[in-house]
């Protein structure tokens, strides 16, 4: 009950977020984040030596396994059965009751699963980085999405398909390909589309190769290293202080200069 503001993004709040936070939300134009590049290693080791296999598409989760939820069972069920010669992508849980926890569930909701997950253990940042670019299709989680691991995909341009939630933490990966305006970015409608879209991306190597061509070079110009979120910050924090000396709060619709 301290806090007075929550610093957010216009690109990640759907219009009727205010009534989701208990402090004055503050929606500022860019992401407020400023992100530097991660960059691939010079030797990367290669699918088999990741202990991934050899052939076939890889889909990729490396999530913390708490963000799995539920619904989104079905979704990795539905990819694993539409496309029968690719792999799903998973770190190990820490500690490994998660993953037996979530193997547990799976039996019951999406036994599929059991036999399609590819489980990595937890890598160390170049092992991680060579594992995503050895991904051809990065997999949002529903309701709690990607952070680090979006803006580290972007960085080699790995195409992240999502699904925008209800609330802000499920909806940063839209919010990016939003800032960064790509076309043809790989946003699924509803959550019915979301293996759909995901599969669709996987078979069309062409399409991901211009995706991986365009994110990469927008990721540059518009994500990483962005100092015009770090003078959107320096703004509000600037307003703030000033009208708290009033002993006033910045308005929910104050804007940066």
């Amino acid at each position: 009950d301290t806090i007075d503001y929550f610093l957010s993004s216009a690109a990640i709040e759907p219009p009727d977020a205010d009534a989701a936070y208990t402090e004055t939300l503050i929606r500022l134009p860019r992401l407020p984040c400023c992100y530097a590049a991660t960059s691939l290693p010079e030797e990367r080791p290669s699918r088999t030596a990741l202990g991934l296999p050899a052939t076939g598409r890889l889909y990729g989760c490396p999530q913390t396994l708490w963000k799995i939820h539920p619904e989104f069972d079905q979704v990795l069920a539905d990819i694993a059965t539409g496309d029968p010669d690719g792999h799903i992508v998973m770190i190990e849980g820490h500690p490994p009751a998660l993953t037996e926890l979530l193997c547990k569930r799976w039996s019951r909701t999406a036994p599929i699963l059991l036999k399609r997950v590819r489980w990595l253990p937890r890598l160390d940042l170049t092992r991680f980085i060579s594992l995503l670019d050895h991904t051809d299709v990065l997999l949002d989680p529903i309701h709690f999405g990607s952070g680090n691991t979006l803006y580290e995909g972007m960085a080699l341009g790995v195409p992240v398909v999502t699904w925008p939630g209800r609330f802000a933490r499920g909806r940063i990966v839209a919010g990016a390909y939003q800032q960064m305006q790509i076309a043809d970015a790989p946003i699924a409608a509803t959550i019915e589309d979301y293996a759909p879209l995901a599969l669709s991306l996987g078979r069309d190597p062409a399409r991901r190769g211009a995706l991986r061509q365009a994110m990469r070079e927008a990721a540059t110009r518009e994500l990483f290293s962005d100092m015009r979120a770090v003078r959107q910050i320096e703004d509000f924090l600037t307003a703030a202080v000033a009208s708290a000396s009033r002993r006033e709060k910045l308005p929910p619709d104050w804007k940066t200069p």
